[in-house]
């Protein structure tokens, strides 16, 4: 009976949580030790080129690390919705 009234929230959580997850570049960096387990923003952090100020291959990368949060957001755009408007109403 709960649990239906609070799936938009667990919904949410879940989103916020695997984003966060997803956009830790530090926490690999310190438990990883091989190259080939490395996370698309570990890879991202090592594929910059601080000389270059526009670098075009930096900026497809980036685009398509954006690509997972886009679509989850995306597909979880209307439980987020709903877990604000119940939070809202009182």
């Amino acid at each position: 009976m709960i649990l239906p009234q609070s799936r938009p929230v667990i919904i949410v959580v879940a989103i916020f949580t695997f984003l966060s997850s997803w956009r830790d570049a530090w926490g690999p960096l310190i438990y990883l030790s091989s190259d080939a387990n490395r996370t698309v923003p570990l890879g991202l952090l090592f594929f910059s080129n601080p000389f270059k100020s526009v670098d075009p291959q930096m900026m497809a990368a980036t685009l398509v690390a954006l690509v997972v949060p886009v679509v989850l957001y995306a597909l979880g755009q209307r439980y987020i919705d709903s877990g604000v408007s119940i939070a809202d109403v009182k």
